[in-house]
């Protein structure tokens, strides 16, 4: 079995968990765009983390004392995009009893995070940009200028040439929005991260609880580690929860799996579908993260320490 407190390592970055490759890369970018004012494009599968990205951009930049206003782009009523982004003054329309800022105004100095942006129309779209050319905007009613500091991030999970190409995305929007751009990997593309992101919600899930989750069994790790992920990060932290909120103590077992999980048609067998340079990643990061000692690393992997010996052999890895 593995144990909560053997993965816990120096892998949390702004709320990220994860110490792959590919996951270090998108630290990487965050840490370079963070200082600078440039508008951000975030893009990657559904439950990729794709809003903890822009948080993590908002909070590592000098932007940080101000506010961050995420926009759920998917979710506005076209009729009153204006008014939601703008703002507008009594009178403006039939039920504005009242001024009312809107999300610029309210973002003035800090960073407005449009999540689903690909979902708003093309006439949305030319809205915006009109705005994050001049910087300036009207409230709805009025022909004043207002001038606004904000930076824009925007995510989405659509894939944006088809978009360009059937209309739905503005080539113009795209670009302006585009200045940098960060692709999250999905979780079937970093599952040596599976561990430390299981520990992590173990540790969340069980904060408020009587009995303390010790971690996962062997099995569970294993069915974890093939199954495909549709849901990403966010389908994974689902499983874990579930799981926390019906095992009263110990270790999390193949009993306090929802049912249904994993689906046959996503499970191939776990060691046939793992690659095998990633194979042997998982290997040297369990004995890296046990300084090397073959007993703890076999107990940390769920194997005996016959079969570490076997695949250490079969792999030629050698302690440095």
């Amino acid at each position: 079995m593995q144990t909560a407190h053997q993965t816990r390592e120096k892998s949390d970055f702004h709320g990220m968990i994860g110490r792959s490759d590919s996951m270090r890369r998108v630290y990487d970018l965050i840490g370079r765009f963070a200082g600078m004012d440039n508008n951000v494009l975030i893009t990657g599968e559904t439950g990729t983390g794709k809003e903890l990205v822009a948080r993590a951009l908002h909070a590592a930049g000098p932007r940080a004392k101000g506010r961050m206003i995420r926009v759920n782009c998917a979710a506005l009523c076209e009729s009153l995009i204006e008014s939601e982004f703008f703002g507008h003054t009594a009178g403006a329309f039939t039920d504005a009893a009242g001024d009312r800022a809107g999300y610029f105004e309210a973002a003035d100095g800090g960073t407005i995070f449009l999540d689903e942006i690909a979902e708003l129309s093309p006439r949305s779209q030319a809205k915006l940009l009109h705005v994050l050319d001049r910087k300036m905007f009207e409230h709805v009613g009025e022909s004043q200028t207002v001038g606004v500091d904000v930076r824009i991030i925007g995510a989405t999970n659509a894939d944006l040439k088809t978009y360009v190409r059937e209309g739905k995305l503005r080539q113009d929007f795209c670009f302006r929005l585009r200045e940098f751009s960060i692709g999250l990997p999905p979780l079937r593309d970093h599952m040596e991260d599976i561990p430390l992101l299981a520990d992590h919600f173990i540790r969340l899930a069980g904060s408020g609880k009587k009995g303390a989750i010790t971690g996962i069994s062997h099995e569970v790790r294993e069915l974890l580690m093939g199954y495909a992920w549709p849901g990403n990060v966010r389908q994974l932290k689902n499983i874990i929860t579930f799981a926390c909120a019906i095992c009263p103590s110990g270790e999390l077992t193949t009993d306090y799996l929802p049912g249904g999980f994993p689906e046959s048609e996503d499970r191939p067998d776990a060691e046939q579908r793992l690659p095998r340079a990633l194979k042997r990643k998982m290997l040297v990061d369990a004995l890296e993260a046990n300084r090397w000692n073959k007993s703890r690393a076999a107990r940390w992997l769920g194997m005996g320490r016959s079969t570490l010996y076997r695949k250490l052999a079969e792999f030629g890895i050698t302690a440095p």
